[in-house]
């Protein structure tokens, strides 16, 4: 028993001995250990003040960009805004919905700026965006191919239409070409002519 008390007091012995004669290391470093990490820390503030040039001058090439994307949004949506003829159904999504299509057929959309109007009434405040879709996602999204409108390209223009308040009249459309709109309205999808 004897022999267990002390080697247990050995061990602890050992373990206070080196202990603290790692505290005492670390807290007698040289001069010359200390003058590279603050280098180290020096080296790392300049790299960080760069890096932050670097960046802000890239948010200022990507700033640049977005206003040109704007722009270039802006003047297609130019083209998008006018009057529109409803002039007939290209397919039913839902056979169920084929008679209330029809009442469509022959209706008029104007789109401007600040509103749409559709068969006598006003929605203020559109917003529109435009992106490009291609043929495989119009696929996923409509089970239609862009082909199936006598589109002829790997992607088409998109716009899509929102505002605060419902609107009623689809709010997904195609361009097939400058005066030509694809209009999916409730599954279905209306070819338009510009007025």
């Amino acid at each position: 028993m004897k022999k267990v008390i002390i080697f247990s007091l050995l061990i602890i012995l050992i373990n206070t001995l080196f202990g603290c004669s790692n505290k005492n290391e670390g807290s007698f470093k040289n001069n010359d250990e200390t003058s590279k990490s603050s280098d180290n820390i020096s080296s790392k503030t300049l790299k960080k003040k760069s890096q932050d040039k670097s960046d802000d001058s890239s948010k200022k090439e990507e700033t640049k960009s977005n206003k040109k994307k704007k722009q270039s949004e802006d003047e297609e949506l130019e083209e998008f805004y006018g009057k529109w003829h409803i002039k007939k159904v290209d397919w039913y999504g839902d056979k169920a919905l084929e008679n209330n299509s029809n009442n469509v057929v022959g209706k008029t959309i104007e789109f401007s700026k600040d509103n749409i109007v559709y068969n006598g009434k006003e929605y203020s405040k559109p917003s529109y965006t435009i992106e490009e879709v291609s043929d495989s996602d119009f696929f996923k999204a409509y089970n239609k191919k862009l082909s199936d409108f006598q589109i002829d390209s790997d992607s088409a223009e998109e716009v899509r239409v929102g505002n605060s308040n419902d609107i009623s009249i689809g709010n997904v459309y195609i361009w097939k070409n400058s005066d030509t709109l694809i209009m999916i309205k409730n599954g279905n999808c209306y070819e338009l002519k510009k007025l």
